[in-house]
């Protein structure tokens, strides 16, 4: 389904918050690194109104904590909050436990995005960051900065600390500047016209959107569960972003309720010595996820009764998305049917309609599979509207010369569409969504 090419505004209150995670020995007598770092994106933020990037909403521990705050508590809150979490990266950093095991875990178990920013050089790309579901380290980070020639730069290696801090910050504002793409301008900001998504509405990809849109015009009064598949390349959870700011969006507006801003689920792992544990445990395990994603407190929500009273007082729509650690069909519908078994146990007039529960699946085995459920699994979850999305799709030539006609790319790229084919299909007839998006964004000068 082509977009229409027209200027968006930004929802109230849809600022960005940037944390910067940082160790107190990187302070030394004459060169406050973390501090500089701080002024340098606090000046971005009040030179560029457009990234949405305000600068009280940058955490800097030294600025934002006030007399009387619970320095533990404030801090967890403000990385929850967060849209970028920015870790300098020192040996004081990586050995401290309230940066690596405290701050950097909330942020990869919320799937927060991570920029690494080298102050000295140190042993650090290998260090597995706690609480990411897909066991990455450092490393797999894109970090900063980088000198001229895209290699990375330790900052205290610089001869002029300030021209390579003010390097750092400029990327890190490219990167705000591609994610108000799908936000538009900020507040009081002048606005100004959008490139196209890259991701959901073009080529291959409308098959699912029609799916999805199908299941949208079917759910009625019922919580809302959407599969999307994928493999990791895919970029699952980027193209659910695309389906939910569109398509989501709409049908919630067209039944005059409001879409709140996604909040992430993390997913408990349900496997025990290679199988599906108890039962009674999986069901507590998911009930204290689902309490902590939707009220920050994990045994708030402990039972039906309880969601149910915390959806009555919901003045909007809701979205939760899993990225679900990688185990078992088995395992991941255990803990999927604890979910649906909590909705079906709400009382008759609870809004289950302000619920939607997105999961981006990258399982192999669900990959191949028909379906995660069989028909006769989902008679008894009569309260869950189930979407289960089919497998994204690699694309070819064909598509994307599609999505260059129907988008009308080439108002924003200098090539046409057999230069644009040649530079993107480079070694190969196909592409995954991810590959796609990281090669044809630098030729429409998105970074």
């Amino acid at each position: 389904m082509p977009m229409p090419n027209v200027v968006q505004t930004r929802p109230q209150g849809a600022l960005r918050h940037v944390f910067i995670s940082y160790s107190r020995d990187d302070v030394q007598p004459g060169q406050d690194l973390p501090g500089l770092f701080a002024q340098a994106l606090g000046t971005l933020a009040s030179q560029r109104p457009e990234l949405g990037l305000a600068e009280d909403r940058i955490f800097f521990d030294r600025k934002q904590l006030k007399p009387g705050d619970v320095w533990g508590e404030a801090i967890l809150q403000a990385v929850e909050r967060s849209q970028l979490f920015v870790l300098l990266v020192s040996a004081s950093s990586l050995k401290s436990t309230v940066c690596m095991q405290k701050e950097l875990a909330v942020a990869a178990g919320r799937g927060i995005p991570i920029v690494p920013l080298l102050l000295e050089d140190c042993s650090w790309a290998g260090f597995a960051v706690p609480g990411d579901a897909r066991g990455r380290t450092l490393g797999d980070f894109d970090a900063q900065p980088k000198n001229a020639q895209g290699r990375l730069q330790p900052v205290r290696s610089s001869h002029d600390v300030a021209a390579v801090l003010a390097q750092a910050v400029a990327a890190i504002g490219e990167r705000l500047q591609r994610d108000a793409l799908d936000l538009g301008p900020a507040a009081g900001a002048a606005p100004r016209a959008l490139v196209p998504p890259l991701l959901a509405y073009h080529c291959n990809e409308e098959k699912i959107e029609s799916q999805f849109d199908r299941g949208l015009l079917r759910w009625r009064r019922q919580a809302l569960l959407v599969l999307a598949r994928g493999r990791f390349d895919d970029n699952v959870p980027s193209f659910w972003d695309r389906l939910r700011l569109k398509n989501l969006n709409d049908i919630v507006d067209e039944r005059e309720a409001r879409l709140l801003p996604e909040r992430p689920l993390k997913w408990p792992a349900v496997l025990v010595d290679g199988k599906p544990g108890n039962p009674a445990d999986v069901a507590l395990d998911v009930a204290a996820a689902l309490s902590d994603a939707l009220t920050g407190k994990r045994f708030k929500i402990q039972d039906s009764a309880g969601l149910a009273a915390w959806l009555q007082a919901q003045g909007g729509v809701t979205p939760l998305i899993a990225v679900p650690k990688v185990e078992s069909a088995a395992a991941l519908q255990a803990g999927l049917v604890a979910l649906l078994d909590l909705v079906e146990g709400t009382p008759a007039d609870t809004p289950l309609d302000r619920l939607v529960l997105a999961f981006s699946v990258e399982d192999p085995q669900l990959l191949a599979a028909p379906g995660l459920f069989k028909p006769e699994d989902l008679t008894r979850f009569a309260r869950t509207q189930v979407l289960e999305l089919n497998p994204l799709e690699p694309l070819t030539r064909e598509d994307v010369r599609k999505w260059w006609t129907e988008q009308s790319v080439q108002d924003h790229c200098a090539l046409d569409d057999q230069g644009l084919l040649a530079r993107v299909f480079t070694d190969t007839d196909t592409l995954r969504l991810r590959h796609f998006d990281e090669r044809v964004r630098p030729l429409l000068g998105l970074g």
